[in-house]
């Protein structure tokens, strides 16, 4: 259990440590040791800068690594604060963390320490340190202590110059080649010789570190290197971007049920936060675990390149062969997890009416020498296409499911997600994707009917298993599968004109319908079709979706 005392009359306040723009500093460039390298930078903003911090102005002495999380919960190791004791940590986390000091003397010095480490050691990462007001614990604020500190943070950080402002042009200076920012050096890599700015310097130079902690983070015991450097990886890699459903909104209410009473709201909050972290890293082992034999590693493996783990966040590069079995292996492993743990599945309860969260992912698949930092984009661009179509709870979409939206990139004269879109709606309105798919488990008429049915994604692994894989022996014969695509783009009728022809030859024609007679199916936001979502990903199944 976390840490517990009596808490009436002690002063205190709260310190918040927290990172701004990480996408924006993890993935500004198209070299994946610098991804890792700025990942671990902003993973120790939140952990190992702030507790060698506290050690150092007579804090607790919390360990670093893998077991930082679990020792917050041991009070041995994090005392409540009370007399002889400084600080106590509520919150460590990748880019973030929430500490209970004795004082504005202690707070000032903390904040003033983690943010010169920053800027020593991190150049370009946007770290903000606010404090709240001083308030006696006991007496039932601080929850509304907590909402002052974050309402300040947001005001501190649009006041505070921008981290991209520190590095003007002028003098003219050689630009970096990766980062585009002034150069203040030179590296080598791979025999080639580049002007390198302080910011990437930085970000590379603790690469090793991090792609040890990820891999053991996941379970791998052998040190992770560039995925696009791996034998076997093939031409193409899958970006995944996955994010809990609603988790920001339950913590700004997290009041209501984590109770008034200041010791339960703290000791909830922190139990929350490392019961979250847990059960995200335990979901991708059991996602890894579960793929196997689906992948383009040794015996099927599949091959993970994880580039941010913190809280529900996760993102992810994989051989593009088990980028959609690991996604929905991942969502409902997620679900599961976070069913096990009490202290989630009780607020889960409270607040979304059910036992565990859900959580949405974006899958790029992309050939693994396009820039990674619109693969990147284009997966947060299908993320939140996952996650607007899980907020169509009036009518549509139960907000208790987890989704996933997916694209593969073989067109590259667009890369934006609605210009993509675009191409695949037709004049009269009918959209030639069935895409995002709910890759919760769906129980009960309820569950099947409408939006969620049509949208199911072990109808799109139906429809998959129907098309042709493997030559002309396969279910439905490759020719057949190209007419019936080519038909798609001349309409509805043409193609369930051309349809009918296949599936009078080719009984396996049957996963392929959307309705009893049509390859196009209505959800309810009007007819759409899976075949082309099963074409388009065909080519990088290996063993099936599900």
């Amino acid at each position: 259990m976390g840490p517990e005392g009596n808490l009436g009359g002690q002063n205190v306040r709260l310190v918040l440590l927290e990172t701004s723009g990480n996408q924006r500093y993890i993935f500004t460039t198209n070299r994946l040791r610098e991804n890792v390298g700025a990942s671990e930078l902003t993973y120790r903003s939140g952990t190992t800068w702030v507790t060698e911090a506290l050690s150092e102005l007579g804090g607790p002495s919390l360990p670093t690594g893998a077991a930082l999380a679990e020792s917050l919960l041991d009070s041995g190791v994090n005392p409540p604060i009370g007399p002889g004791v400084v600080a106590e940590v509520i919150v460590a986390a990748s880019g973030k963390a929430i500490i209970l000091v004795d004082s504005e003397k202690t707070g000032r010095a903390l904040i003033s320490a983690v943010t010169s480490r920053a800027l020593r050691e991190a150049p370009g990462l946007d770290l903000t340190g606010v404090m709240s007001d001083e308030f006696e614990l006991g007496r039932g604020i601080a929850a509304s202590q907590m909402n002052l500190l974050h309402r300040r943070f947001e005001h501190a950080r649009q006041m505070r110059t921008s981290p991209t402002m520190r590095y003007f042009r002028l003098p003219v200076v050689a630009e970096c080649a990766s980062s585009g920012l002034p150069a203040a050096g030179v590296e080598t890599y791979r025999d080639r010789i580049s002007p390198v700015s302080t910011v990437s310097a930085k970000k590379a130079a603790v690469r090793d570190a991090g792609y040890q902690r990820l891999a053991a983070s996941i379970g791998l015991n052998a040190q992770l290197t560039e995925l696009d450097q791996v034998a076997g990886v093939g031409a193409w890699i899958a970006v995944i971007h996955a994010d809990g459903n609603g988790i920001g909104r339950l913590l700004i209410d997290f009041e209501k049920y984590a109770g008034d009473d200041d010791r339960a709201y703290l000791t909830t909050m922190r139990e929350f936060s490392v019961a979250l972290e847990r059960a995200t890293g335990q979901a991708v082992r059991d996602a890894i675990a579960s793929t196997a034999g689906k992948g383009a590693g040794p015996d099927g493996a599949p091959l993970v390149q994880p580039l941010v783990l913190g809280g529900d966040d996760v993102t992810l590069v994989t051989d593009a062969k088990s980028a959609l079995p690991l996604t929905v292996a991942f969502l409902r492993a997620f679900e599961s997890r976070t069913a096990n743990e009490p202290v989630l599945a009780s607020i889960a309860q409270a607040a979304l009416g059910r036992d565990h969260l859900t959580a949405a992912a974006g899958v790029a698949i992309v050939r693994k020498h396009y820039p990674f930092w619109a693969a990147y984009g284009l997966a947060e661009e299908l993320l939140q296409s996952a996650k607007d179509a899980s907020r169509k709870a009036a009518g549509h979409l139960n907000p208790g499911f987890s989704v996933f939206d997916f694209h593969a990139l073989y067109d590259t004269t667009a890369s934006e997600l609605g210009a993509l879109r675009s191409q695949l709606r037709m004049a009269d309105g009918e959209r030639l994707h069935g895409r995002p798919y709910v890759a919760s488990k769906l129980t009960g008429e309820s569950d099947a009917s409408g939006w969620i049915g049509q949208h199911a994604v072990e109808l799109l692994a139906t429809a998959l298993s129907g098309i042709a894989r493997g030559g002309e022996d396969a279910p439905v014969p490759n020719s057949q599968v190209h007419a019936l695509r080519s038909a798609l783009f001349m309409g509805a009728a043409a193609a369930d004109a051309q349809f009918a022809l296949v599936r009078g030859s080719y009984p396996a024609a049957e996963k392929l319908l959307g309705s009893s007679e049509s390859l196009f199916f209505d959800d309810g936001d009007g007819r759409a079709t899976r075949l082309l979502d099963a074409v388009e990903i065909s080519e990088f199944m290996k063993g099936g979706l599900l």
